[in-house]
């Protein structure tokens, strides 16, 4: 899974979650589910984008991912051995597995990355409008989540380490539970 950072408005806070909470965090932007084939190559490049431009030029577009794990650098010139020439990711793994960057990995995002390429994740636009699968489920994201907390309550989370900055600390604070 890769989404923009700005797609996030809030923290869910531990404790009895309401649908008005879940609307805090996702507000109905309307964003949809879109399943999307890419390339190992593309996906790191996507990547790339997110992490180089998240602090400074597109701040929203700074990646939340999941199912993967991500060690970057914190600039493309202090980066020695990226995986795409002049990017910041130095080491993906989907699965567990080392990416490859000629294989073709399904993965979720919204349509407002995937259809639009918004907050210039145009590659991701490219990948849609190029792939051999680009589906948009019509299923909002904000329903997805609200369907997470009703089948699976009380929700644990905690962070896991998914985005490592070379040399830098990944920050996890403690776990909490929400009903």
């Amino acid at each position: 899974t890769l989404t923009n950072s700005s797609n996030l408005k809030t923290s869910i806070k531990a404790g009895a979650v309401t649908e008005e909470d879940l609307l805090a965090v996702l507000p109905s932007f309307g964003n949809t589910l879109v399943l999307l084939d890419v390339t190992g190559l593309v996906l790191v490049k996507a990547l790339d984008h997110g992490l180089s431009q998240g602090g400074g030029k597109t701040p929203g577009a700074f990646p939340i991912v999941a199912g993967m794990q991500v060690t970057y650098c914190q600039t493309a010139t202090s980066c020695t051995k990226p995986l795409n020439k002049g990017g910041v990711v130095t080491s993906l793994t989907i699965g567990g597995n080392k990416v490859d960057l000629n294989k073709t990995y399904r993965i979720a995002t919204n349509d407002f990355l995937a259809s639009f390429g918004g907050e210039s994740y145009s590659m991701l636009g490219d990948a849609c409008k190029q792939s051999s699968y680009c589906k948009n489920t019509g299923i909002q994201v904000v329903d997805l989540l609200t369907e997470e907390f009703k089948t699976h309550s009380p929700v644990k989370q905690q962070v896991d380490g998914r985005l490592k900055l070379v040399g830098g600390t990944t920050t996890t604070p403690s776990t909490s539970t929400t009903s």
